[in-house]
């Protein structure tokens, strides 16, 4: 089984180039988003480290136009791989705090709400409007690039949306959209039956193939996978519980999270939980802490 092709690269050279031109637009000072979608089981996760690892220098033109393999250019994949916006905004400050250039954030079930969609388009307005001058290109992996806000587009943030369709056993299909052939893929889903057939009615600028990761590397994603999973999940088993993470309470009450560590120690307040060091409080104890927020406000 082979992980890359005569190029040296684990995709087609035309993806290469147009990857270089982003790069390009990055050194300029201007914000890069590339989009990987498709539907489950068609490489989204692969595709995205392959991205990330092009965008961080690991494949180097040599002198007879063939890539090498900078082993220690490939992404550090715990600290540039994000799953969930919780991480998302975590490992972006990592990413900012260590000089790295790329970020990848894959969905993986953090959808399931409209809430979370919301945030996450809220964290990636805010990300361009702030942090574009850091020169961190972001790629994204979803099922649909018709879930991003629509002001992203036509802000002209995302540069390049990688569809992928017809994943085989050890490799896969993509077809890439610029931005405006994008917005007129997702003009042709506000009509259609099936949105995904929207991509086949818009000719896309190129096309390609990519090919797998190594294994031991492939087995390391999968672990790193499997735990944002389930730090996904448990997350969402806390808050079913009708229990609010601190970073919430403070958020909901327009205060800092040291005020709001202030106020519980203050009432003597106990979390109900704790993950990942994050304490957990049930609605009790939010109303206790908003009636003594009231309290202080009101001696004013």
């Amino acid at each position: 089984m082979r992980f890359y092709y005569s190029s040296g690269l684990p995709f087609d050279r035309t993806l290469a180039k147009n990857l270089d031109e982003l790069i390009a637009r990055i050194k300029i000072g201007k914000a890069v988003l590339v989009i990987i979608d498709g539907n489950v089981g068609e490489g989204k996760t692969t595709m995205l480290v392959h991205v990330l690892d092009y965008f961080n220098g690991a494949y180097v033109k040599n002198k007879q136009g063939y890539y090498d393999v900078v082993p220690e250019k490939l992404i550090d994949l715990r600290r540039q791989y994000a799953m969930g916006g919780n991480q998302f905004q975590e490992k972006l400050q990592m990413c900012i705090d260590s000089f790295l250039r790329a970020l990848g954030y894959d969905e993986a079930g953090d959808f399931n709400k409209r809430g979370s969609l919301t945030g996450f388009n809220q964290q990636l307005n805010r990300v361009f409007e702030t942090y574009r001058t850091f020169g961190i290109p972001v790629v994204v992996g979803l099922p649909s690039a018709s879930v991003l806000d629509k002001d992203l587009f036509i802000k002209g943030i995302p540069r390049m949306t990688i569809h992928l369709e017809n994943r085989q056993k050890n490799y896969g299909h993509y077809r890439v959209y610029s931005l405006y052939r994008m917005m007129h893929v997702m003009d042709k889903m506000k009509k259609a039956v099936v949105p995904q057939q929207s991509y086949a009615k818009t000719v896309p600028n190129f096309y390609g193939q990519f090919l797998d990761l190594p294994p031991a590397r492939a087995k390391l994603l999968r672990e790193i996978s499997e735990e944002g999973k389930r730090a996904i999940l448990t997350q969402g088993v806390l808050k079913n519980r009708g229990l609010v993470a601190l970073p919430d309470l403070a958020k909901n009450f327009q205060i800092t999270k040291q005020y709001a560590n202030l106020i519980i120690r203050k009432l003597q307040i106990k979390e109900n939980s704790t993950f990942k060091r994050v304490r957990y409080f049930d609605q009790d104890a939010v109303a206790k802490v908003g009636a003594e927020l009231g309290r202080g406000r009101g001696n004013k």
